[in-house]
C-alpha cells in the first residue's frame, strides 16, 4: 500500500491550480450551499429520487452486517425502482466542496486505502485534478457499498429481500459538482450511466456493478 503522506503540498497546489471556469456547472456555488450539510442535502436527495418515482429507504431504514461484517454498511439508502435497487452514497456540499481527497475513518478497508493512494499518485504526477480524483475514490466507496448489498451482507430492518432486484451504485452529490463527476467516471470506466435531477438541486449518477468485485 502506499504512503501518500508525501503528497499533501501537492494536493494543496492542486486545489489551488484547479480550473473552475468551464463547463455547465461552471458557478461556483454561493456560501449557503457550500455550508449544507448531511441534515439538509441526504432528505433533499431522497426527496428528488421520489420524485422521479423511486421508493427510498432512508439510512436509518437499512441494517448493517453481522459477525465479521458488523461495521459493513449498506451506503447512506437504497432507492428502488423498475426492478433495480439502487445503493446510494451521497455527498453533501460541505463534504465535497474541499478539494482534498477523502481520509482517515471513511477509508475503512484496504481497497479503498488503495484506491486513495492510488489516486494520490496519479495527483503527484498531474495526471489528474484533485478536483476529479477526490471523486474517484467516492465512487469506489459506493461501488464497495453496493457490493455489500449485492451479497447479502447487509439490508433493510424490514427484511426486504433483494435478491431479484438489480443491484445498481448510486451516487448522489449537488449540482456544482457534476462536471468533476463525469470525468471521475470517465476516469473509471463508466461510460453507461444515467443522471437522476430535481428541483432541490441533487443529481444521483446511477449505473451497474462494475462486473469487477472491490475486494
Amino acid at each position: 500500500m502506499l504512503d501518500d503522506s508525501d503528497f499533501d503540498d501537492d494536493l494543496e497546489s492542486a486545489d489551488q491550480e484547479a480550473d473552475v471556469d468551464d463547463a455547465d456547472n461552471s458557478q461556483e456555488p454561493d456560501v449557503d450551499l457550500l455550508a449544507a450539510g448531511k441534515e439538509t442535502f441526504y432528505p433533499d436527495v431522497d426527496r428528488d429520487l421520489e420524485a422521479n418515482g423511486y421508493d427510498v429507504y432512508p439510512e436509518d431504514q437499512l441494517t448493517q452486517g453481522t459477525g465479521q461484517n458488523q461495521y459493513v454498511k449498506p451506503g447512506d439508502g437504497i432507492a428502488v425502482k423498475d426492478g433495480n435497487a439502487v445503493i446510494l452514497e451521497k455527498k453533501a456540499p460541505v463534504e465535497v466542496a474541499p478539494n482534498v481527497l477523502p481520509s482517515g475513518a471513511a477509508l475503512k478497508n484496504d481497497y479503498l486505502q488503495d484506491t486513495r493512494a492510488a489516486v494520490a499518485a496519479r495527483v503527484h504526477a498531474g495526471e489528474v485534478g484533485v478536483e476529479v480524483g477526490k471523486h474517484e475514490v467516492f465512487l469506489a466507496q459506493a461501488e464497495y457499498n453496493a457490493y455489500n448489498v449485492h451479497d447479502g451482507i447487509c439490508g433493510t430492518k424490514d427484511g426486504r429481500d433483494f435478491s431479484h432486484d438489480n443491484i445498481q451504485v448510486g451516487y448522489s452529490v449537488p449540482g456544482f459538482e457534476t462536471r468533476h463527476v463525469d470525468q471521475a467516471l470517465q476516469n473509471r470506466g463508466i461510460v453507461d450511466f444515467n443522471k437522476v435531477s430535481g428541483e432541490r438541486g441533487t443529481w444521483t449518477y446511477v449505473y451497474d456493478l462494475p462486473s469487477v468485485r472491490p475486494s
